[in-house]
C-alpha cells in the first residue's frame, strides 16, 4: 500500500472511531446492551489503524535506510581530495589495520589477498605510519604522497566506511 493511500485509509478510519466512540458513549448511557456490537466495530476499526501505523513505521525505516550515505569508490576519491594533510592518517590507518599481523611487524606485503596494501606500497604506508606515530603531522610532500597512494586503495575505503556507518546504525 502506498503512503498516500495508507494516509487516506487512516483518515476515513479516524472518522469511523470518532463516530463509532460517540455511538458508544450514547449506547452505554441507554444501558441496554447496545453497545456491545458497537465496541467490536471500533475494536476492529482500532486494530486496523494499528495495522496501518505498523506499515507507515516499517515504510519511514526503507525510507531511513535507503538515505544512509552509501560511499562509493568515488565519494572516497572526492574526499581524499578535499581532505587537509594531517587528517589522512585517518584513512592510512584503517588500511594499515588490513595488512596482517606479519605485514605489519615486517613493513611489507607477503600474502596477494586484496586485502590491505600492495607490495609496491606497503613500505611508503609502514613508513607513513611510523612517521605520523611518531610526528603527529604529515608534510605537505608526504600529504601529496599519501593522497594520491590512498587513491588506489578507494574501493577498500569506501567498503571501510560503509562498515563503520552500518556498524554505528546499529548502535543505534
Amino acid at each position: 500500500m502506498e503512503f498516500e493511500q495508507i494516509m487516506s485509509r487512516m483518515r476515513e478510519l479516524d472518522s469511523t472511531i470518532d463516530y463509532l466512540d460517540g455511538e458508544v458513549q450514547a449506547a452505554i448511557d441507554i444501558e441496554d446492551g447496545s453497545h456491545f456490537p458497537i465496541i467490536e466495530e471500533l475494536d476492529e476499526a482500532l486494530a486496523e489503524r494499528a495495522d496501518l501505523l505498523l506499515m507507515l513505521k516499517y515504510q519511514e525505516a526503507e525510507v531511513k535506510e535507503a538515505e544512509v550515505s552509501k560511499w562509493t569508490p568515488d565519494s572516497i576519491s572526492d574526499l581524499l581530495d578535499t581532505m587537509h594533510k594531517d587528517t589522512l592518517h585517518k584513512p592510512l590507518m584503517r588500511m594499515w589495520e588490513r595488512q596482517t599481523e606479519d605485514e605489519r611487524a615486517c613493513g611489507g606485503t607477503r600474502w596477494s589477498n586484496g586485502i590491505g596494501f600492495n607490495a609496491h606500497d606497503a613500505g611508503f604506508a609502514a613508513r607513513m605510519v611510523d612517521w605520523w606515530n611518531d610526528k603527529g603531522f604529515f608534510t605537505p610532500k608526504q600529504g601529496n604522497a599519501l593522497r594520491k597512494m590512498l587513491k588506489k586503495y578507494r574501493k577498500q575505503l569506501a567498503d571501510i566506511a560503509n562498515t563503520v556507518e552500518a556498524e554505528k546504525k546499529e548502535e543505534n
